[in-house]
């Protein structure tokens, strides 16, 4: 009884090359995509813990800041909001978030939650404000980790499966 050995192909330097470079770039890219969703559950857990301990109020904006914005092609405009806390203490939130046009104007009634046991720790209870850096991050993550499995595990698979399809058809 004799055994089929299926005969070895030999590998070009050309796609051990394009192997190592996937993986070394597959690998680069799977160690961004666990930062960058690390940091976005990070990001989301704390937006979920302040939620919970959060009191919510109303507020009024008192002014809009003008920015640039990171192309410097139109200005941003950041809400200023002044609310009361439960003990009625006047405060003022300026909010980190921009936008163009401006989201709000001045004048206008806002949500705010704040952490009762440090007043200072505000929000406007807006979706951009609470959920836009974890999402941002998510999908960054995300994507990266597609890329990051297509080139480690991807390329090799189709240049190995590539080589011996041309080294199968040149011997027939």
């Amino acid at each position: 009884m004799a055994l089929l050995v299926e005969k070895e192909t030999p590998v070009s330097d050309a796609t051990r090359i394009t192997r190592i470079v996937a993986r070394v770039f597959g690998a680069i890219m799977l160690a961004s995509a666990s930062g960058l969703l690390a940091l976005g559950g990070s990001c989301c857990n704390r937006t979920v813990q302040f939620k919970k301990t959060a009191v919510e109020v109303q507020g009024a904006v008192i002014e809009l800041k003008e920015g640039s914005s990171s192309d410097h092609s139109h200005p941003v405009y950041y809400p200023i909001i002044r609310y009361a806390d439960t003990a009625g203490q006047e405060r003022t939130l300026y909010s980190g978030t921009g936008s163009f046009p401006p989201e709000y104007a001045v004048g206008d009634r806002v949500s705010v939650l704040y952490n009762p046991a440090n007043p200072k720790d505000a929000k406007v209870n807006s979706f951009s404000d609470l959920w836009l850096l974890p999402l941002i991050l998510g999908i960054l993550g995300g994507f990266d980790l597609l890329v990051g499995l297509f080139l480690f595990f991807g390329v090799p698979f189709i240049v190995g499966w590539a080589e011996k399809r041309a080294a199968q058809a040149s011997s027939q």
